[in-house]
């Protein structure tokens, strides 16, 4: 630090020291700021002056470094390593240790200085002193002596121990010299007192106070965490510590053997044992006393002492096994790359061991190890140590294995199972033999399993995933296979849930495979394979493993959008939201977060705002989750376009990988165009007079849904608005709101055609406004002459002077006057009356005054109205002289229609103002008395005065208010006034009463289902009523039935008749007269038919009816017009028309009447017979009996006898007997030769019959079937029973047998006693039972051949032989037919391949299936390639046919299908079953680098290797010849990283992918050449910086180190600046710092660091670079700090010329201004350059952008956007270039006589601009932005549409619009017709819009100009279109657009057109297609 930024920091001051402060890291409490460095004894004193302590500005940065790092392990050695690097020069440095506890001075470990590149200290961890951390102090001697410090807390773990300072590694070591005043340590990690116990030799704890011989001294508070043993003449033998770890939670043992000096003596012998475990290992047992254990050593082959130096070639250790025998293990663990002999030596003797393919010479000793790598080839001589002519030889447990001259013994690829086998080598010395035992070991060793790890690539929730673990036997002899086991974050993993093991075998390599059938998230985690080998060579499995991460990635979600409302176009204005529906896949059975984001169709992001509302992402179920956006009011212009919903899911686990989606919907939207619709006055149906008032309604509907707009509607007459003034009234409702209704009240004074037009509005809030109109076209006829005047009336100023006033009922539209004749023969005339140009008195009070009257004369006189056309009279009137000078005057009010409650009546009487008598006034009726002397009228009078003829005149208004108006009330009203003594005078008013027609309707009760067809006796009745009638009502029936019908001369509201008959056939009308007059009628038909039937008590009764009582009445009705019918007594007497009976004749034809007197006529059944209206008669029986004769009749019995004969006998009760009807099925029984009634009397006091029914029938089928006895008595109460007779019956039926099914049944039985009952098969009986039990037949097992077998069951009774036959069929459930396709899925091309087809069938099968292969024919399977085995095993029902290729092809079908073919009897067809196994023959392995070999620099880039073909999974080596630290190291992975790649990076990199196939071992690799090029922006930690990019400084006022990178190769390179253009490269003060990378292995990179920044260095920066060529390039950034947020602004968008546009922008930070044109993203055109985007002033961060523009006219014009955005907000401005536009629009129409003027303009620069008419040019103007055109119409013109073009002449380009002018002639009268022309017809096409139901009317004005222009014979254009009028049923018209229109000479399509149709008579041509030109063929239509 400098010494201002120490001043800053508050240290102002350096401490004295006082007070016992000593130096260590201290700050004055005092608050003065004194500071005492922990480093100030370095130079001598204790506390530092504030130079020393505050460097001096430029000193260097020092790093200091320790290793290794805490924690260190208890009572252990550790050195510590101290480093440092300064930003010198410097190499070296001063270097000193401190020491450092709570209550202690610092002790100093080395000596005070160590000048060197690093230092180290050797520390003993829990020794008896103070140490909680020791200090390294790094001094730099360049640079001021700047120092930096490093301290290492002690931090220890676990326990151990320690003898004399010194560390006792394990537990093996041993103190051969006596402990008196020493001691040995135990010591842990744990703090606190009195920690650890020792026990003696036997097991005794050793306490302080234990005897003097061994004492025990604990720790003390400030040395914490050890004990120590302290020994004097201690007991030889091994002593235990015991310590508890605090890591651990147990406790740690440890133990130490003490001996004294003298305890070991010289001479030990050896004796040895071979273990083998990963490696060779020798142990040799030390057994008796040895001079000292630390004589024993190790020597190699080259004699020299082995040393273990840390290295794996070598371990060596020696242990202590037995401390009272001092027994040791000395171990060698030697690995096989240094074979030879090695030897071990223990005083004076050795063992020696043989490491190596070679002769042992000179043995010391007999015994000798061979130690053999397994799989290793064994070759052994047994040399000759004597005479050399004596062989030698190799025996194996005695026997001879090989002899020789000398012995060799060879054994090829030693097998791990041949462990510790003992080969003996003999020589034969002087007679003897000398034996050497040579025990050959195996060694397994570490590397014997070489295992690895990999997984599928993208392991995603959902989908499946495996796991391999490869472990291959790197040596081969090994006998046993590996064992594998996985574990999951060390919980062991086993199969289950999802996840099965498979383990496979290729050559030497296993694989398991784990398998995620469904990967979760929650299977993220650290997956282990642990693989095990066991061998007889190893002491226990050797075991080794490999760990692999197994990220999963969340499923991508699947997003759906809904819009609602649900609909293809959406209405602008309106509200809409919509929805992302978000699915997560279920296997994403963790926690995660989902959160979305909305995007509109510019891109940009959308948040709730003014018109947006975004929603929480809300989870609506499992998984599921739902994220809206709600846009109100839609907008045409921002929303129309795309909208995507773009989700993210993640997790907090770190494993649990993040997914994305975005799913889009487009919004296309349309004005929300409002109806139209006008409503005419009906009674003028647009065609009237002028001045007449009429009135036109116009409806406007829009939609409910429109927010935020205004709605409004306004009239034009002929283009022209109208208002609400003079004659015109406007008056609207609901105004604004969805349904407006206005309407116009007004009088058109022209003669002609006009057309008024209702034009709605809707002013959106953010589009254009939406205007539709309707129009009305209105015809004003003339001329006439005029109308007489009306209501005359004479009103006397006085005797002398007469005041006659009249109304004008209609203008004749010319000007009128009038005049007076008066007089006896209407002699005298008055002088004229001047014409009144008031239009407006159309029903106004007209007056005149005739004066100079004389005498009691009488006048006659009428007014004469007179125009140009003529004159007309009123009706004569008359007035006297002597007449009371009184006037009368009538006025209504109201809907003069019965029933309306608003009509008025009003009598007005006018009196002089001079007379003051008032006169007595009467309202008299049409009956001449008081009207309101009628309930409904009520009469109200009041008196007042008003101006009259240039005079005052007082009033009397009577008035009549009829509540309701009556028919009744129509008539002539007379009005007569009296002045007492003078006179009197009256006038009358007629009213006329108009009918509201009644809706009158009559309902039948019951309704009968619609039919009017009634049987007869049925109960009808008729309800007659009318929905709108006022009550009380009237009603009259009249009928066209004949004879006593029951419906005319009704007057009530129902008639009923309860029993129908023929006479009331007929159409029956009902007429309603309601309270007011109004009536109306409706009809109904009846139609009686059907059987007749009896009534009793006027209800219809059963033919046979039983009847009591004296005399007893009932009637017989039918359907029968004729007066026919007759009845006959019990003895057959007819008794018709007699007293008893009368028939009801022509006048009641259908109709009978019986009172019978059963003592007169007798008891008994009487039988009535009458006719249907077909004249069927029918027998009607009427049981008549006397009272008391009613025993109720039963039924009690019902049974089949078929013994000898078939009867059915029916047992019956009651008096009188019953009656007895016999059904069968529901028909009933007739006595014939087939069936016979019997009744038998059993029982007479009960009145028990048998009533029996013999069947005699010589067919079965009358025996067979559901019988029924009905039993009825004489009051029609029956009852009925049933018997069901059945014949052979065979159950089960209608059965289909499976094959294959046992124990089935077939049973047949007889309904009726049988006989005997027999079965048959195929004709020939199988079984037969006597007597009427059931027969059954049972089958085993059922088969396929017994399909269609026919089964016959005979049943032989006393109705004969009966027979069922039987048809068993036989079905096959296809189900059981298994076809399976077996072998393995995937192999590779060039191996041996077999798969088998298995096909099983069901039992029962009598003829095998055949399998075939359908994709191998009988030429393949004949050659040697492929071959077919076909085995059948009938046990299982099973066949399999096998498929051998030898080898398999790349090009052989990889689908292979297995079919099964199976005919039976029991299948009239194949059955054909197919199987495919899909085959995975992979081609040969092909490798590539999917990269481009050139790629810029400050990128995040990678290199990944693909591998096409072969099998995976691959193993990847990625090796490059990159001479600097590139990113490709030893990779084995598919692909590689580089971050920030750059210049170091460049070089050759190959890839290399091995394929384990299961033929081959396959390798391919590939290379490619990476080129850096260009410069970039790179922050580490976050990745590319884009030019103009924002970094952002954190709070703190720093960012991580921020790259400048160039591609070109040279140190030191580049510059920054800052936004006021200072060169801050090299700086190292102020808030942006620059370092070069100064060395070469990373070159062109600038670092750009911040440090405190603030907002005042806000700004854009820029960094100067070269790139590949030495081309210097300037990239630009912004830095920012944290708090910085001005949104950013689009200041302006100009143009000088049209060619370019230029975009300005302010605010900062901000990002690169985007274009658009039309809403679409745009870059210019295709030939100009990229927009340009370049930096004004860099302190404040305006930007400017300039975009080219295309110079043709056409594709010039549109709306651009300039945008920008910022994190803080976003802005846009639009710019419109318009091009040609004709101010008056595309259509205009204008009167005859009239000149009219059109606006042409244009907004480009344009060398000319023209007016054409066709190709004739009428004149034109040069460098003009606008020309007008004057269009001069007269009558004369032959034209009535003509079409002008403007053109405007650019240099690029032309552009022209077009305007259709349309007039009217002033004459209607239709010219000559012209003779018919050759010229071929035109093609007319008639455009409408359907509007629902309407009738096509052509608009009359689309008729004039049609009709004009064919008789004109002149061309109409190229095309017409003619504009239809349609009519609905409310003459509703509207007017639609053409399909097509025509526009710059092409045609397109017009979105409004709905459909087409033909006009009759003329041909219809096919229309022309989008994109067709329009050819200019002058065409004629002849009308």
């Amino acid at each position: 630090l400098g010494v201002a930024q120490c001043v800053d920091a508050g240290l102002t001051e350096c401490c004295t020291g006082a007070g016992g402060i000593s130096c260590g890291a201290y700050t004055s409490s005092a608050g003065s700021g004194c500071y005492c460095d922990t480093s100030c004894h370095s130079f001598g004193d204790c506390c530092d002056n504030i130079a020393d302590t505050c460097l001096l500005s430029g000193t260097a940065m020092i790093t200091v470094s320790v290793e290794p790092a805490p924690p260190f392990p208890a009572a252990s050695e550790v050195t510590v390593t101290c480093s440092a690097e300064s930003t010198t020069s410097s190499t070296t440095f001063h270097y000193k240790w401190l020491q450092f506890c709570s209550n202690d001075e610092a002790l100093l470990v080395t000596s005070p200085f160590y000048t060197g590149q690093s230092s180290t200290v050797t520390m003993l961890t829990n020794v008896p002193i103070c140490a909680d951390y020791v200090r390294c102090v790094a001094i730099d001697p360049q640079a001021s002596n700047g120092f930096n410090i490093f301290d290492i807390p002690i931090q220890i773990t676990g326990t151990g121990l320690n003898a004399g300072l010194q560390s006792i590694p394990g537990n093996a070591a041993v103190l051969t010299t006596d402990v008196t005043n020493g001691y040995i340590l135990c010591g842990t990690g744990a703090v606190g007192a009195d920690t650890g116990t020792w026990y003696d030799p036997v097991g005794t704890e050793l306490t302080p106070t234990s005897s003097p011989v061994s004492r025990v001294v604990n720790t003390d508070n400030a040395i914490a965490g050890y004990t120590s043993l302290v020994g004097v003449a201690v007991t030889p033998g091994v002593y235990t510590c015991e310590m508890p770890n605090a890591e651990s939670g147990g406790l740690d043992y440890h133990t130490v053997a003490l001996y004294p000096s003298n305890f070991f003596q010289v001479g030990a012998t050896l004796t040895g044992e071979i273990k083998v475990s990963s490696a060779l290992l020798v142990e040799v047992d030390v057994t008796s006393s040895v001079a000292s254990p630390t004589t024993a050593t190790w020597s190699g082959p080259t004699g020299a002492e082995l040393v273990e130096d840390g290295s794996t070639v070598f371990q060596i250790s020696s242990d202590l096994m037995d401390p009272t025998t001092v027994s040791y293990v000395h171990k060698l663990v030697m690995f096989p790359e240094l074979p030879g002999v090695y030897r071990l030596e223990v005083g004076t003797e050795y063992y020696t061991a043989d490491f190596a393919d070679q002769t042992i010479i000179a043995p010391a000793s007999s015994f000798y190890f061979l130690g053999y790598i397994v799989g290793s080839d064994f070759s052994v001589t047994c040399e000759q140590l004597g005479d050399s002519s004596i062989e030698t030889q190799w025996l194996l447990d005695g026997d001879l294995l090989s002899q020789g001259f000398p012995a060799i013994l060879e054994i090829s690829s030693f097998s791990d199972t041949l462990h510790s086998k003992s080969y003996t080598c003999r020589n034969q010395l002087g007679g003897g033999e000398i034996d050497v035992t040579y025990l050959a070991i195996v060694i397994v060793p570490d590397d014997a399993i070489i295992i690895d790890v990999s997984q599928d690539s993208a392991p995603t929730a959902g989908m499946q995933h495996r796991l391999y673990c490869n472990a291959a036997k790197a040596y081969t002899g090994l006998s046993e296979d590996p064992m594998f086991t996985w574990y999951k974050d060390g919980a062991e993993v086993s199969g289950g849930d999802g996840i099965s093991l498979v383990t496979t075998v290729s050559g030497t390599t296993e694989t398991q495979t784990l398998t995620f059938d469904v990967l979760r998230t929650s299977h993220a985690g650290d997956y282990t394979c642990e693989v095990s080998l066991s061998s007889p060579a190893l002491n226990g499995p050797l075991t080794v493993d490999a760990i692999i991460t197994v990220p999963v990635s969340i499923a991508t979600p699947v997003l759906s959008v809904t819009v609602s409302p649900d609909s293809a176009y959406l209405t602008a204005g309106t509200t809409a939201t919509l929805s992302c529906c978000i699915s997560i896949n279920a296997a994403v059975d963790t926690a995660v977060t989902v959160s979305g984001l909305w995007t509109d169709p510019s891109g940009g992001l959308i948040s709730t705002g003014a018109r947006d509302t975004v929603s929480n992402v809300e989870e609506i179920a499992s998984n599921e989750y739902r994220f809206e956006l709600t846009i109100s009011p839609l907008a045409a212009l921002q929303d129309n376009g795309t909208f995507s919903c773009s989700v993210t899911a993640s997790s907090s686990d770190v494993l649990i990988l993040d997914s994305s989606s975005t799913v889009d919907t487009t919004l296309y939207l349309i004005p929300p165009t409002p109806d139209v619709s006008l409503d005419k006055d009906a009674v003028l149906l647009l065609d009237f007079e002028p001045y007449d008032v009429f009135f036109l309604i116009c409806t406007v509907v829009s939609s409910p849904d429109l927010v935020s707009v205004t709605r409004s509607v306004v009239w034009n007459r002929n283009g022209t608005l109208l208002t609400s003034t003079g004659d015109t009234t406007i008056v609207e409702t609901g105004s604004g709101s969805e349904l407006i209704t206005s309407q116009l009240n007004t009088k058109d004074p022209d003669i002609g055609v006009q057309t008024y037009t209702c034009e709605a509005t809707i002013d959106l809030l953010l589009d254009p406004d939406v205007v539709q109109t309707a129009d009305a076209i209105v015809t004003v006829n003339g001329p006439v002459p005029p109308y007489p005047p009306v209501d005359l009336v004479t009103v006397f100023s006085d005797l002398a002077n007469v005041r006659v006033e009249w109304r004008i009922p209609l203008i004749a539209y010319t000007t009128e006057s009038y005049y007076i004749k008066y007089g006896p023969g209407l002699s005298s005339v008055t002088a004229s009356i001047p014409g009144s140009d008031d239009r407006t008195a159309v029903n106004g009070l007209f007056e005149f005054t005739i004066t100079g009257l004389t005498g009691e004369t009488c006048y006659d006189y009428v007014v004469v109205a007179v125009n140009v056309h003529g004159e007309m009279e009123s009706d004569i009137s008359m007035f006297c002289t002597e007449e009371l000078p009184l006037g009368i005057s009538f006025s209504t009010d109201g809907l003069s229609t019965a029933g309306y409650n608003n009509f008025v009546l009003t009598c007005k009487v006018l009196e002089e103002e001079a007379i003051t008598t008032i006169p007595i006034i009467q309202f008299l009726g049409p009956d001449g008395n008081n009207a309101d002397l009628d309930p409904e009228i009520t009469l109200t009078s009041t008196q007042g005065s008003e101006p009259f003829g240039g005079m005052i005149v007082t009033t009397y208004t009577l008035q009549l208010s009829f509540d309701p108006l009556k028919t009744s009330h129509g008539g002539n009203y007379t009005c007569a006034a009296e002045l007492r003594n003078i006179g009197s005078t009256s006038g009358a008013y007629t009213v006329v009463v108009a009918i509201d027609p009644l809706d009158v309707m009559i309902t039948r009760i019951p309704d009968n289902d619609g039919s009017n067809q009634y049987l007869p006796g049925s109960s009808l009745t008729l309800s007659c009523s009318a929905a709108n009638a006022i009550d009380p009502q009237q009603y009259s029936w009249t009928s066209t039935c004949s004879g006593v019908c029951f419906v005319p001369g009704s007057d009530t509201q129902n008639v009923s008749r309860s029993a129908l008959r023929a006479a009331d056939n007929g159409v029956h009308t009902c007429t309603i007269t309601d309270y007011v007059g109004n009536y109306g009628s409706a009809s109904t038909t009846v139609e009686v038919t059907g059987r007749p039937v009896i009534l009793y008590n006027d209800s219809p009764q059963p033919m046979n009816i039983l009847l009591l009582g004296d005399p007893v009445y009932f009637e017989g009705v039918s359907a029968s017009t004729l007066s026919v019918g007759t009845v006959r007594d019990p003895l057959f007497n007819d008794i018709t028309n007699t007293e008893f009976v009368t028939i009801g004749g022509s006048d009641n034809p259908g109709y009978l009447n019986a009172s019978i007197s059963p003592s007169t006529t007798g008891q008994g059944m009487y039988r009535v017979t009458m006719q249907d209206e077909n004249g069927t008669p029918y027998e009607l029986l009427v049981g008549i009996f006397p009272p008391g004769y009613n025993v109720p009749i039963n039924i009690t019995d019902l049974r089949e006898k078929a013994t000898t004969s078939f009867l059915l006998i029916c047992t019956t009760t009651g008096s009188p007997p019953a009656s007895i009807e016999w059904n069968k099925d529901g028909y009933a029984v007739e006595e014939s030769a087939e069936y016979s009634f019997l009744q038998e009397l059993i029982d007479a006091p009960t009145a028990t019959f048998t009533n029996s029914l013999l069947v005699t029938s010589a067919y079965v089928e009358a025996y067979l079937g559901t019988f029924t006895c009905l039993a009825s008595d004489f009051q029609a109460n029956g009852v009925e029973q049933s018997i069901t007779i059945e014949g052979v019956n065979i159950v089960p039926s209608n059965r289909i047998y499976i094959v294959g099914s046992r124990n089935e049944n077939l049973t047949c039985s007889s309904g009726v006693d049988a006989y005997q009952i027999e079965w048959y098969y195929e004709g020939s009986q199988i079984d037969i039972s006597i007597g009427s039990a059931p027969l059954t037949l049972s089958f085993d097992l059922v088969t396929d051949v017994m399909n269609g077998a026919q089964y016959t069951c005979r049943v032989t009774s006393v109705i004969g032989v009966q027979e069922m036959t039987y048809n068993l069929s036989v079905a096959i459930n296809i189900e059981e037919i298994e076809v399976s396709v077996i072998g393995e899925v995937m192999t590779d091309a060039g191996c041996d391949y077999s798969v088998q087809c298995i096909t099983s069938f069901p039992e029962g099968i009598t003829i095998l299936p055949i399998s075939s292969w359908l994709h191998i024919t009988e030429s393949d399977l004949n050659g040697t390639r492929i071959t077919n085995e076909e085995t059948v095993y009938l046990a299982n029902r099973t066949i399999v046919l096998t498929l051998d290729y030898s080898p398999i092809l790349a090009n052989d079908k990889m689908g292979i299908t297995c079919q099964a073919n199976l005919t039976t009897p029991a299948r009239p067809y194949k059955i054909i079953r197919t199987t495919e196994l899909s085959l995975t023959i992979h081609p040969e392995l092909d490798v590539t680098i999917d990269a481009s070999p050139t790629q810029n620099v400050a990128i995040d880039f990678q290199l990944p290797c693909v591998a096409i073909g072969g099998i995976p999974p691959f193993q990847y080596q990625w090796s490059s010849n990159c001479s600097r630290d590139c990113f490709v190291t030893n990779q084995t992975t598919s692909f590689v990283n580089a971050y920030a790649l750059r210049l170091k990076d460049e070089g050759t990199f190959t890839c290399e992918v091995v394929d384990v196939a299961p033929c081959e071992v396959r390798i391919q690799s590939y290379s490619l050449n990476i080129n850096v090029k260009g410069v970039g922006l790179y922050l580490e930690g976050a990745g590319p910086v884009e030019p103009h990019s924002i970094v952002q400084v954190d709070p703190s006022g720093s960012i991580g180190n921020l790259w400048c990178i160039s591609a070109y190769e040279q140190e030191n390179i580049g510059k920054l600046h800052s936004p006021r253009g200072v060169d801050l490269t090299g700086s190292t003060s102020g808030p942006t710092r620059t370092v070069f990378s100064n060395f070469m292995d990373d070159p062109g990179v600038l670092i750009i660091q911040t440090v405190d920044f603030t907002a005042e260095y806000n700004g854009v920066y820029y960094c100067a670079m070269p790139d590949e060529n030495g081309q210097i390039r300037t990239l630009d950034f912004g830095l920012y700090s944290y708090d910085f947020d001005v949104p950013p602004v689009i200041v302006s968008i100009q143009t000088l010329d049209y060619s370019a546009l230029t975009c300005a922008s302010s605010g900062s930070p901000v990002t690169e201004l985007a274009w658009y044109k039309d809403g679409v993203r745009y870059y210019g055109p295709e030939e100009a350059d990229p927009p340009s985007f370049s930096l004004g002033d860099r302190v404040d961060a305006n930007y400017t952008s300039v975009i080219s523009l295309n110079q043709n006219p056409r594709d010039l014009i549109g709306i651009y956007e300039c945008s920008t955005g910022n994190i803080f907000g976003a802005s846009s401005l639009l710019f419109a270039i318009k091009g040609l536009t004709i101010l008056q629009g595309d259509m205009i129409t204008v009167m005859a006589d009239s000149t009219t003027k059109i606006m042409c303009t244009t907004d480009l620069p344009v060398n000319e601009l023209q007016w054409l008419l066709g190709d004739q040019l009428l004149f034109s103007s040069s460098g003009a932005m606008e020309i007008e055109l004057t269009v001069p119409l007269d009558g004369d013109d032959e034209y009535t549409l003509q079409v002008f073009t403007c053109k405007s002449i650019h240099t690029n380009g032309n552009q022209t619009a077009s305007i259709n002018v349309t007039y009217i002639l002033p004459s209607p009268t239709p010219s000559p017709t012209p003779p018919l022309s050759s010229e071929p017809p035109t093609t007319l096409y008639i455009i409408i819009g359907a509007v629902g139901g309407g009738v096509i009317i052509l608009a009359l004005i689309v008729l004039i100009i049609i009709a004009i222009c064919c008789c004109c014979h002149q061309p109409v254009g190229p095309m017409l279109f003619a504009h239809a009028k349609m009519m609905d049923e409310n003459t509703s018209m509207y007017d639609e657009a053409p399909r097509r229109l025509s526009q710059n000479n092409m045609v397109v399509e017009n979105p409004l057109y709905s459909e087409e149709f033909e006009v009759e008579g003329y041909p219809i041509l096919p229309p022309p297609s989008v994109g067709d030109e329009i050819k200019p063929d002058p065409v004629s239509i002849n009308a």
